[in-house]
């Protein structure tokens, strides 16, 4: 069975208005997880689903995954090549009909973040392998703990060169 094929946006995440269309009401939703020591986060936009890792089928060296018809690539966002192996995949459709999934270790948490707190990066701020595929940050505080969010730039990370070389300095 082929996974659904709908048209997620391509262009920069959009924001649900809540009630007014002043930007301090409006939020993206987003699911986050944890890549390493940092707090990463993809639009809910373009995630398809997120899924157990299937146990009978592994990556292979062109790091591609089929669920039933679906050809899946792996995205590793880590230079740690367990990633791989990690047991969650969180699928993702960022252009019709190409699906990717990125691996976790621990089922992602689904947050509305406000726009207002997100704060785009400039090329000069990209200096690390994980920042230089983020296209914002924002700073959130849940239980009395504050968190920076790296939101992806998802059409960034197909554009980079070399997936693998990714996250080298990600905090692990």
């Amino acid at each position: 069975m082929p996974l659904p094929n709908p048209q997620p946006q391509i262009a920069a995440p959009t924001a649900n208005a809540t009630g007014s269309s002043d930007k301090l009401n409006q939020t993206l939703q987003i699911l986050t997880f944890k890549l390493g020591n940092d707090l990463v986060a993809v639009p809910t936009s373009f995630v398809i689903k997120v899924m157990n890792r299937p146990p009978d089928r592994q990556a292979n060296p062109l790091d591609l995954l089929y669920i039933g018809q679906a050809a899946i690539r792996l995205l590793n966002l880590r230079s740690s090549s367990s990633e791989t192996l990690e047991p969650i995949l969180i699928i993702l459709q960022i252009r019709p009909g190409e699906f990717h999934a990125i691996p976790v270790a621990d089922p992602p948490n689904l947050l509305d973040l406000p726009v207002a707190h997100l704060q785009p990066l400039s090329p000069a701020q990209k200096s690390s392998d994980l920042l230089s595929i983020t296209s914002h940050v924002a700073r959130i505080t849940e239980a009395e703990e504050t968190s920076i969010v790296l939101v992806l730039d998802l059409n960034q990370i197909l554009s980079a060169p070399l997936l693998s070389n990714l996250g080298a300095g990600a905090g692990e």
